[in-house]
């Protein structure tokens, strides 16, 4: 090492100085350790990167800064990022290590076969590129506290016949463009720009914190050179980019560099150096006497003779780097704290995104049982029409030509639904009580009565011929109480369905569903069983209730009465020569048309026709009394069967257990314990078995949910690291 030793002791005196060097190391060191911490990470980290076209002297600019030899030949030598890391330290070593190489030290004969050992390791043995960098650490008491990055050189053409891919140019144009580019809205580190996409394998997101070395060579036309072409890209202003001119000793006699320099506007400035020529290579002469060679190259050269002793020189550009670096540092601190919090937060709303996967059986029915648990507390609130008996728009008056809608598909009060069937069912039976006394029923119960003549007195009349009449008006009214049933259990299936897929976790939705459908299909069953247990109730007339001789005795007064006001309104309009209105002639009970018995009251009748009009009257009258009934209890039964039942929290079996077994199938889960269903969430928890929750929490999509998880969670934990190791420091 004695030969970078001596050039690093002639840079001691005139580099940085050591106040500077107090107050920047400490900032180099920590943005290195976090570049070990956040390796993977898209935030973004301040360095300086170098780059131009191929056989510029790219490599022999950080020879020169660093006084370290670098692979040299022919054609393209750096094909992977070279981060040199240059740190002053009272211990001289140097150690070089990659993504998959662990860091060892090396002596400095050896840096350059282990840059390409690791080469041809990273990027393969013949001439292809990579983007995944070799980190080259230099620790020395002269040396500058500085980190640069050496990028491959720019390729114009591909050498197919070594092994270089067509499409090389692209391959680093991408490279340089990800580590110098300045987009407008950064994604990943939340700054004001943006990273380009996709992050390299070093995970480093770079953006505008970059600083552009361009190494153009003096004796070439500067703007021809696409290295410099790309930093305007990307720096239209050259506000970053600073520049390097080499290969001074080649440049012509009175070419004016300078001027030409002057002419690219760089705002970071430009420095001249005169690295070692091939044949000085050749000759092996030690890089610290070239610091000499150089001085009096600059001193002697006529080209030169005007340029300031602050733009030419080794020393003065490992100065300047120093200075710009240590500005640049400094600058980036305040705002690194506030990338990271801000990558956290990011970091913790996405896995907030994603749904926690139970581990084990204990875990995994913890899980499905607090689902199940919110699907009924859901459906609660539906039925009990929390949400809108709550809402403060409730009792607000519709705007003006507003019309007040109410979506019966998927309503938010499911009782009030129900009730808007149930007026409806009303309504229809009451209309349809009226045509029992009208003219063409009476013919109807006439003819029931003739089959029974001769079994019984004119005024006793048979039972059978009730039965046979109550019997019928069953008949039709089942087939709309059935209608009713199919409604309630269509719009519980409805939102049942609805409430599954918003409120299920989707890995469990499918199973969910399956024995919710199937337990809608019991609730189905359970209603329209009570409904035959009511109908063949109400088969056989029978009454205790005082209503049904109250309404007859009502109804045979009215017609009494009326029957008397007709005479008296027949009698008067004969004398004033009047016609008599009967239009007029109702009874209030219901508002039922009672003319039809006015008249019948006022003729001369047969025996049988008297005795039908009796029956007629004592049918109406009692099925009044059975619709009463049935009226009341259709809507207890379909509350209790679509609305309480669902919502119970244990059903008790005849033997005094709670719930069936967990698993159980769901005919078991209902017979032979109760003829009425279990709650929905004692039906879900006894007919979801463990090996069913197991089959739901381990499809492929919940393992891709765990990567997912797990690559969040790491993510956090390098941030949370980033930011203890920015308040340890």
């Amino acid at each position: 090492m004695q030969q970078g030793t001596q050039l690093m002791d002639t840079f001691a005196g005139s580099a940085f100085s050591s106040s500077m060097s107090q107050i920047v190391r400490p900032m180099l060191d920590r943005i290195d350790r976090l570049r070990g911490i956040l390796k993977g990470e898209p935030i973004s980290l301040p360095m300086i990167v170098v780059i131009g076209d191929q056989s510029t002297g790219k490599s022999s600019v950080l020879e020169a800064i660093s006084g370290i030899e670098l692979p040299r030949g022919s054609g393209i030598c750096t094909r992977v990022p070279l981060e040199l890391r240059m740190k002053r330290s009272s211990e001289p070593s140097i150690s070089i290590s990659s993504q998959d190489s662990p860091e060892r030290l090396i002596t400095p004969d050896q840096v350059g076969p282990m840059v390409t050992q690791l080469t041809n390791k990273i990027a393969g043995q013949r001439k292809a590129v990579s983007d995944t960098p070799i980190i080259l650490n230099v620790c020395h008491p002269a040396c500058e506290d500085l980190t640069l990055v050496d990028l491959p050189g720019i390729v114009r053409v591909a050498q197919e016949s070594l092994g270089q891919p067509k499409d090389i140019y692209d391959q680093i144009v991408r490279m340089i463009k990800h580590y110098i580019d300045k987009p407008e809205v950064c994604p990943f580190c939340f700054c004001e720009h943006v990273c380009v996409p996709p992050v390299p394998n070093n995970g480093i997101c770079l953006c505008p914190e970059c600083i552009t070395l361009v190494v153009l060579p003096g004796a070439e036309d500067f703007a021809r050179h696409e290295a410099l072409r790309l930093a305007r890209e990307v720096d239209p202003q050259l506000e970053r980019t600073f520049g390097v001119i080499t290969k001074c000793d080649m440049i012509c006699s009175g070419t004016n560099v300078q001027e030409a320099f002057l002419g690219l506007d760089l705002k970071l400035g430009y420095v001249a150096i005169r690295a070692r020529t091939p044949q000085e290579i050749l000759d092996s002469v030690p890089l610290h006497d070239m610091l000499q060679i150089e001085s009096e190259f600059f001193s002697a050269s006529p080209l030169f003779a005007h340029w300031k002793p602050t733009e030419w020189g080794t020393q003065t550009l490992a100065a300047r780097l120093a200075s710009l670096q240590a500005t640049h540092v400094r600058r980036f601190f305040p705002t690194l704290k506030k990338s990271l919090v801000e990558r956290l937060h990011s970091l913790q709303a996405e896995l907030d995104q994603l749904p926690v996967i139970p581990h084990g059986a204990v875990a995994q029915r913890q899980a499905a049982s607090e689902q199940f648990r919110v699907l009924q507390a859901a459906y609660r609130e539906i039925v009990d029409g929390t949400a809108l008996i709550q809402s403060s728009d409730l009792l607000l008056l519709p705007e003006e030509g507003e019309a007040e809608e109410e979506d019966l598909t998927q309503p938010k009060f499911f009782r009030r639904f129900l009730y808007t069937q149930y007026r409806g069912f009303d309504m229809a039976q009451r209309q349809h009580l009226g045509k029992l006394l009208t003219a063409g029923y009476h013919e109807k119960v006439r003819e029931a009565l003739r089959k029974y003549d001769g079994t019984h007195l004119p005024t006793i009349f048979p039972p059978k011929v009730l039965m046979i009449a109550v019997r019928a008006l069953l008949t039709r009214l089942s087939r709309l109480a059935e209608d009713l049933v199919h409604t309630a259990a269509e719009q519980t299936q409805r939102i049942l369905h609805t409430l599954c897929h918003t409120h299920i976790r989707k890995d469990l939705q499918s199973i969910v569903w399956d024995r919710v459908h199937d337990y809608l299909d019991s609730l189905h069953a359970f209603a329209m069983s009570r409904l035959r247990t009511l109908t063949e109730e109400e088969s056989e007339p029978f009454t205790l209730n005082h209503y049904f001789l109250d309404t007859l005795t009502k109804v045979q007064a009215s017609i009494r009465e009326h029957s008397r006001a007709k005479e008296d309104h027949v009698h008067g309009a004969c004398r004033s020569g009047e016609s008599a209105d009967l239009e007029s002639i109702r009874v209030n009970d219901d508002h039922m048309d009672l003319r039809f018995f006015v008249e019948q009251a006022n003729a001369q009748l047969s025996n049988d026709a008297r005795a039908a009009t009796e029956m007629q009257l004592k049918i109406y009258c009692y099925w009044k009394v059975a619709l009463k009934r049935i009226c009341d209890r259709m809507p207890l039964m379909l509350h209790h069967a679509f609305c309480t039942v669902p919502l119970k929290e244990k059903k008790m079996c005849s033997s005094g257990e709670s719930n069936p077994p967990q698993g159980t199938s769901f005919a078991r889960a209902q017979d032979p314990w109760a003829t009425t269903p279990c709650g929905l969430y004692s039906m879900l928890e006894a007919c979801i078995s463990e090996t069913d929750l197991k089959h739901c929490f381990e499809t492929e999509d919940v393992q891709c949910v765990l990567a997912q998880r797990a690559r969040l969670e790491a993510s956090m934990k390098r941030v949370h690291e980033a930011l203890q190791e920015l308040v340890i420091c």
